[in-house]
C-alpha cells in the first residue's frame, strides 16, 4: 500500500468532496462506508459526482469498504469528516491498540474531539483541518460545490515541523490543503462564528440570513458574540475582526442557507451543540468567565432534539 493511502470516514458532502479531490490528485483513497447496505448502494452507483462552480464536473469511483471490514486492516491514515458526536464510535473499529502508527485528520465542525481521542488513543497522531469550501448533497453520492474555498491543516501537539509528516505532506504538495502554524487559532475563528449562527437558526427555525432580520435573534447573536469573544481572548486567540461583525458577514454571505444544526434538529438527528456552544461554555468555566447565553442555547437545542429524536451526548 502506498504510504500516502487515505481512507475517508464519513462520506457526506465534505467527505465526498475531499475523496474526489484526493482521487483527482492521484493519491490513493478508499471510502469507509457505515455498513454493508451503504456499501452495496455505492457499488451499484456510478460513483461520486460533483457539480462545481462554473458548471465544472468531477467524477470518480474510488474503492470502498464497510467500516467493519476495514477495521482488521487498521488504516494508516484516516480523513474523518463525520459529525463530532459520532467520531469516537466511528473510529473505534479502525484504531488498533493505543493508535501507534496511525494518523487521523479531523475535518469537522466544533472543537473538543481531539482531546477525547487523545485520551482514548494516546499514541494516535491527530491533525485538525478547517475548510471554507461550500458543498451540499444533491443525492447520496451526488454533490453540489458552490465554493471551492481554502483548507488549512495543522497539529497542536507537534514538537517539530508539522509539515514533515509524510502522510499530510502529500496533501500540501498536491495543494489540497495548506499548512497552518497555528491551527488552534484557525479552529477558534471558525468556532466563534458557528457559535453565533448554527444553534440560533435551529431555535428560530430560519435560514442564516434571517437571523439579521429577526430583532430578538440578532440581539441574542450579539450577546453570544460578546461571550465567545471574551473566551477566545482568554485562550490567547487573536481575532482581527469583532466576532459579531464576522458572524453578520457570514450570515449575509450564506443568507439562503440552512445551517447543519437547523437541518439536524428538524430531522431528529444528533447535533454538534456540545462541540460548539458547549465547548465555549466549558472553556469559559475553565477561565471563570460567564457563558450564560451559550449555556442557554445548549439547553434549548437539547430540548428541541429531545422533542424530535434522541440526542447523542458529547
Amino acid at each position: 500500500m502506498s504510504p500516502q493511502h487515505w481512507h475517508v470516514l464519513g462520506v457526506g458532502s465534505i467527505g465526498g468532496l475531499f475523496a474526489l479531490r484526493l482521487a483527482a490528485a492521484n493519491l490513493p483513497v478508499t471510502l469507509l462506508l457505515r455498513n454493508a447496505g451503504a456499501l452495496a448502494r455505492y457499488l451499484g452507483s456510478d460513483g461520486l459526482r460533483v457539480l462545481g462552480p462554473g458548471n465544472s464536473h468531477a467524477f470518480a469511483k474510488p474503492p470502498a469498504l464497510a467500516v467493519d471490514d476495514a477495521g482488521a486492516a487498521s488504516p494508516a491514515a484516516i480523513l474523518v469528516t463525520t459529525k463530532a458526536p459520532d467520531t469516537l464510535a466511528a473510529l473505534a473499529p479502525l484504531v488498533a491498540g493505543d493508535g501507534s502508527g496511525q494518523l487521523v485528520l479531523l475535518l469537522q465542525n466544533g472543537m473538543g474531539v481531539s482531546d477525547t481521542l487523545r485520551e482514548r488513543w494516546p499514541a494516535l497522531r491527530i491533525w485538525n483541518a478547517v475548510t471554507t469550501a461550500g458543498v451540499w448533497r444533491a443525492g447520496e453520492f451526488e454533490l453540489q460545490c458552490v465554493a471551492s474555498g481554502e483548507t488549512h491543516a495543522g497539529r497542536r501537539d507537534d514538537a517539530g515541523d508539522a509539515r514533515s509528516d509524510t502522510f499530510v505532506q502529500a496533501l500540501f504538495e498536491s495543494r489540497l490543503m495548506q499548512p497552518s502554524g497555528d491551527i488552534h487559532a484557525v479552529l477558534w475563528r471558525k468556532l466563534v462564528v458557528n457559535a453565533c449562527i448554527n444553534a440560533l437558526t435551529a431555535i428560530y427555525h430560519c435560514r442564516n440570513g434571517e437571523l439579521l432580520e429577526k430583532p430578538e435573534a440578532h440581539a441574542r447573536m450579539a450577546r453570544i458574540a460578546a461571550e465567545v469573544e471574551r473566551v477566545a481572548q482568554a485562550e490567547g486567540v487573536r481575532l482581527d475582526t469583532p466576532v459579531l461583525d464576522m458572524a453578520e458577514a457570514v450570515c449575509r454571505l450564506t443568507a439562503a442557507n440552512f445551517s447543519s444544526m437547523n437541518r439536524d434538529v428538524a430531522a431528529g438527528r444528533p447535533t454538534e451543540i456540545d462541540f460548539i456552544n458547549g465547548y465555549v461554555a466549558r472553556t469559559a468555566q475553565r477561565h471563570r468567565l460567564d457563558a450564560g447565553e451559550n449555556l442557554a442555547v445548549v439547553r434549548r437545542i437539547r430540548e428541541l432534539s429531545a422533542a424530535t429524536g434522541p440526542e447523542t451526548p458529547g
